[in-house]
């Protein structure tokens, strides 16, 4: 079986957020401007259809995974750098969905089909229809990468602007040899079991900085996606993931961004140099253990998960608190109607949806209870 590549997941992120209009556009998917005529099914991979739409806080969330992928591996940035790095990001996201007013929803939806019909193995019948039917996509990535550098010009200082325009050469370059492997295919040149998005995992020395052992660069990796995992950067996707699921209106949509911006300073109180200086360690050396072998690290493994459990405990109790936060926004109204979205949706698929599971799900949809003040 080939193995999932996590890259994937970024490069179809990335290109997600140009395959879909910005928020205040219409993409009309009926071939016929008016009524979906598709056979029974084929409605469902129409993701244009039901509205799905560009907003600043998907955009946001998609920025943020983009730069933890693709940035913040070397360079040292502030916690309010790294935000405004991730606005840049998604601000140029939304230029180029409003530009591309949804046009590249097709080309997405064929590449996920693609994916999925195949199990990641590509063939030759992939290979010729493939090169002409994700090329809107691959304008996107060019755009994207050629307006970034100087869309993060203003935050970053000489020695930072220097190492993000290395990473973004790298890039490039991927999308570069991507390009290639689609005009090999276009004439005919496919080879048994060739991807080329296996480009975009492709790791280059990036000039003027040290070479890292491989399993040190992976320990350190592992650590920063842990962290953020853990942190603020997770709580952009929960609002932008609550805000599709129960269709928050404006009023909503500030309030939950209101929200945010309170418990992002509740959180840089927590998140100092110093305390993130230790869970990288913690985090470090908890991966680095799986290259002892058989050496028995039980007693070390304790006492590093313990550490972990004890520093993360305010960040972790902080998050629950906006989820919960977010969550209380929805009217009873709403939650009910995520819900029998979800039923509907499922039931399309030919899923079960079994009365034990929308309890969860209703579980899910409120907010915690808050603790009585008082004694």
């Amino acid at each position: 079986m080939r193995r999932w590549n996590p890259t994937w997941t970024w490069v179809l992120v990335l290109i997600g957020m140009f395959a879909f209009p910005a928020q205040g556009q219409t993409a009309d998917p009926s071939p016929n401007g008016g009524e979906d005529t598709s056979p029974p099914g084929e409605e469902v991979m129409r993701p244009t259809r039901r509205g799905l739409r560009l907003t600043p806080g998907l955009a946001r969330a998609m920025a943020g995974a983009w730069a933890q992928e693709r940035v913040w591996q070397g360079i040292d940035l502030t916690e309010e750098q790294e935000r405004k790095v991730i606005e840049a990001a998604a601000r140029r996201m939304l230029e180029i969905g409003h530009r591309n007013n949804g046009s590249g929803a097709a080309a997405l939806e064929y590449l996920i089909e693609a994916m999925i019909a195949t199990n990641g193995r590509f063939n030759a019948q992939i290979s010729r229809e493939l090169p002409d039917r994700i090329q809107p996509l691959v304008k996107s990535m060019r755009d994207f990468n050629d307006h970034i550098v100087e869309d993060v010009r203003p935050v970053l200082n000489e020695q930072q602007m220097e190492q993000f325009k290395a990473r973004i050469e790298i890039e490039k370059r991927k999308v570069d040899r991507f390009e290639r492997r689609l005009q090999n295919w276009r004439e005919g040149r496919y080879q048994e079991g060739e991807n080329p998005f296996d480009e975009f995992s492709v790791e280059e020395q990036i000039p003027g900085e040290p070479k890292l052992d491989p399993r040190l660069r992976d320990a350190r990796r592992q650590a920063q996606w842990q962290m953020r995992q853990i942190g603020s950067w997770e709580w952009d996707r929960f609002l932008a993931g609550a805000a599709i699921l129960f269709k928050f209106d404006d009023a909503q949509t500030a309030a939950g961004e209101a929200l945010l911006a309170e418990y992002r300073k509740k959180a840089d109180v927590i998140q100092t140099p110093e305390w993130k200086a230790r869970v990288q360690k913690n985090r470090m050396l908890s991966h680095l253990q799986w290259q002892l072998g058989d050496v028995a690290v039980g007693p070390w493994r304790y006492r590093l998960d313990k550490e972990y459990a004890e520093l993360t405990r305010p960040l972790k109790e902080l998050t629950d608190q906006f989820y919960s936060g977010v969550l209380a926004i929805a009217t009873p109204q709403q939650r009910a109607e995520a819900i029998d979205e979800v039923r509907r949706v499922a039931t399309q698929h030919g899923l079960v949806v079994e009365e034990m599971d929308i309890g969860m799900l209703q579980a899910l949809v409120q907010p915690a209870a808050q603790p009585a003040s008082g004694g």
